[in-house]
């Protein structure tokens, strides 16, 4: 916004930002979907915790 980056400088982060990215969560363990049974009891234990 302030010129402090060329468009082509900004344009070459965002690519190595997406190729980083685009790696990262090629490596991750993480589930490809949330576990919903899981994430509600989860929730309904912390607000039963909350409002104890």
């Amino acid at each position: 916004k302030r010129g402090a980056f060329t468009y082509d400088a900004l344009l070459a982060r965002a690519e190595a930002l997406m190729t980083e990215s685009a790696a990262l969560f090629a490596a991750s363990a993480l589930p490809d979907a949330v576990n919903k049974d899981a994430a509600m009891a989860a929730l309904v234990a912390m607000r039963e915790a909350l409002y104890a």
